[in-house]
């Protein structure tokens, strides 16, 4: 998973949300399953995260 290219994907179809956009960069899209790799690593990432600011919440 290439985190960089993900990154850029994202950041560069919240600029182009658009259909045409978004048809021109499908490859991108769909290679190496990187959304689902991505997906699963920020469910991972979220309940960890949650914990990390229940414990910040708790010393301010």
């Amino acid at each position: 998973m290439d985190a960089k290219r993900i990154l850029q994907f994202l950041k560069e179809i919240t600029v182009n949300n658009n259909r045409q956009w978004f048809q021109e960069h499908k490859d991108e899209y769909e290679g190496d399953r990187w959304l689902s790799k991505s997906v699963a690593m920020l469910r991972t990432a979220k309940p960890m995260m949650d914990f990390m600011n229940s414990v910040i919440d708790d010393y301010e």
